[in-house]
């Protein structure tokens, strides 16, 4: 799959398999808002304030580093948000000058990290 590079990659917001409160949606409430910089901007403290109203809602956090591939990311676990709550928080991350794409997807306790960006081109693997 061939990529844009980081420098001249647009915000995009991404969302895969079920929206919080439709059917689809992950069952147990959780979910992971996944965060794609390039490397050496990731603004951890800027994060944290633009999740601050629901920061206790956190369970569980991943980092990532590639930098061959020239981007850092950040997956945050989210239990009991609202419904709302998810799809707004993602789209105001994708607007920051500093990330390169932000997406959610359900979230199981089986399911390991790191959590990437699904593949958008339509290619198989």
């Amino acid at each position: 799959m061939n990529r844009t590079p980081a420098s001249r990659h647009r915000p995009a917001l991404i969302v895969v398999p079920g929206v919080p409160g439709d059917s689809g949606g992950c069952a147990d409430g959780l979910w992971a808002v996944s965060v794609r910089c390039p490397t050496g901007q990731l603004r951890v403290a800027a994060l944290w304030q633009m999740i601050r109203p629901y920061a206790s809602h956190v369970i569980r956090t991943r980092a990532r580093s590639d930098r061959k591939a020239g981007f850092e990311e950040l997956s945050l676990v989210f239990a009991g948000t609202p419904d709302e709550t998810l799809p707004a928080m993602v789209d105001d991350l994708a607007a920051q000058s500093w990330v390169l794409d932000a997406w959610f997807v359900p979230w199981t306790p089986l399911r390991e990290f790191p959590l990437t960006m699904p593949d958008q081109s339509g290619d198989p693997d």
